[in-house]
């Protein structure tokens, strides 16, 4: 059993764009975001064919980029695959808003 970290909340976003670090666009993915926390995502993608876990990927979430790291993928009933992703370099906020 998976140990969580940070609470779950509902979700901003519904879909995300994953690029594995150091590959081209061939490599992008959309994902359908499953839940979120300030610790990381949880996603559904129908193939995962060339992820792996501990693999770095950039997630297109919203208007910017995030790096993470895979920290589990798991063969769901339906033909596709839930993955726990956990972000490496948290969101930046914008500067603008402070002031």
């Amino acid at each position: 059993m998976r140990q969580r970290n940070w609470i779950r909340f509902p979700k901003d976003i519904s879909r995300v764009t994953l690029k594995p670090l150091g590959e081209d666009a061939s490599g992008l993915r959309e994902a359908e975001v499953i839940d979120e926390s300030f610790g990381g995502l949880g996603i559904r993608v129908l193939d995962a064919e060339g992820l792996e876990i501990g693999q770095r990927i950039d997630v297109v979430y919203g208007q910017g980029s995030i790096t993470a790291t895979i920290i589990y993928i798991d063969d769901e009933e339906n033909a596709s695959y839930r993955i726990g992703i956990r972000w490496i370099e948290p969101p930046e906020e914008d500067e603008d808003e402070d002031e």
